[in-house]
C-alpha cells in the first residue's frame, strides 16, 4: 500500500465535538480536554474525513515552554508519518509564539509515540514535578 494524501489543518471552535470523538476514539482511556484550550490541529484525509488530531498549550509554570499536550491518530491513518508531522506543526506554532522549548508526556509503553519523540530530538528528562501517570516518560526538545 503507497502513501495517503493527508492534510493538517488549524482546528476551529466549530471543530469541537469532532476533536472530542477523536480523542475518545485513539485515546479511551483518557477524558478528553476541551477543545477550548490550546491550539489545536484537525488531520484530515483525501475525502476531508478528520482521523487524527493534536494540541499544544504553554505550560502552566512557564508561558515560554510548550506542552504537547494531545494528539492521536485513528488506526486506519497509522503508519503514514503522521505523528512526526504533528509534532512538526506544533514546533512551528511553538516557536511563532516565542517558546523556547516543549515538554511532554507518554506511557512506558507507548513505543510509537516514544520513538517519534525521539526521531525529533526530544530528549527524556526528568521535571521538578511530576504531572503525567506514575509510570511515565518525560520528553524535552529546546527549540
Amino acid at each position: 500500500m503507497g502513501r495517503v494524501h493527508f492534510q493538517i489543518v488549524r482546528a476551529k471552535a466549530a471543530d469541537a465535538a469532532t476533536l472530542t470523538h477523536l480523542q475518545r476514539a485513539c485515546l479511551p482511556g483518557d477524558a478528553p480536554l476541551s477543545a477550548a484550550y490550546g491550539l489545536w490541529w484537525l488531520v484530515k484525509d483525501a475525502e476531508s474525513r478528520p482521523v487524527g488530531f493534536a494540541c499544544l498549550v504553554p505550560t502552566r509554570s512557564d508561558r515560554r515552554t510548550g506542552y504537547l499536550a494531545r494528539a492521536g491518530v485513528l488506526p486506519m491513518a497509522r503508519g503514514q508519518g503522521l505523528q512526526r508531522r504533528l509534532i512538526r506543526v506544533r514546533e512551528l506554532a511553538a516557536r511563532k509564539a516565542g517558546m523556547l522549548a516543549i515538554v511532554t508526556d507518554t506511557h512506558r509503553e507507548n513505543h510509537a509515540s516514544s520513538n517519534s519523540l525521539m526521531a525529533m530530538g526530544y530528549r527524556l528528562y526528568t521535571p521538578h514535578t511530576k504531572w503525567a501517570f506514575n509510570d511515565g516518560l518525560y520528553w524535552r526538545k529546546k527549540l
